[in-house]
């Protein structure tokens, strides 16, 4: 419908990273590039990955049918970086299902791979 999807990563409380996905609408006025929380236009919804005091993000994010893929990274108890894979409603952002893959060696970064074979 024209609406589109930012996702990334901001500061929490404590200094360190949380992930997020905003949906903006499409209906936004054309003159019009920031919006406060009181104006007429808002966005019509988020999803905030982490917690505080830890170094959490969201580095992609796909549109399939009536939901929102993301994946990203949380930080264990342990100060280790996990893999994170989530699914969101695409209508009102609500969590469908996640999973945290566990990194096995707290000194490489985790990430998703994927091979194409043309």
């Amino acid at each position: 419908d024209g609406s589109y999807y930012l996702s990334g990563k901001r500061l929490d409380k404590s200094g360190k990273e949380n992930g997020f996905i905003i949906i903006i609408p499409s209906d936004l006025p054309n003159e019009k590039v920031f919006l406060n929380p009181d104006e007429e236009y808002n966005l019509e919804w988020s999803f905030i990955l982490g917690s505080n005091n830890k170094k959490d993000g969201i580095n992609a994010t796909a549109v399939l049918s009536d939901s929102v893929f993301v994946a990203g990274y949380v930080e264990n108890s342990k100060g280790v970086i996990d893999r994170y894979l989530g699914k969101l409603n695409i209508f009102n952002g609500e969590l469908i299902w996640e999973i945290i893959l566990p990194s096995e060696n707290k000194k490489l970064e985790s990430a998703f791979e994927i091979n194409f074979d043309y």
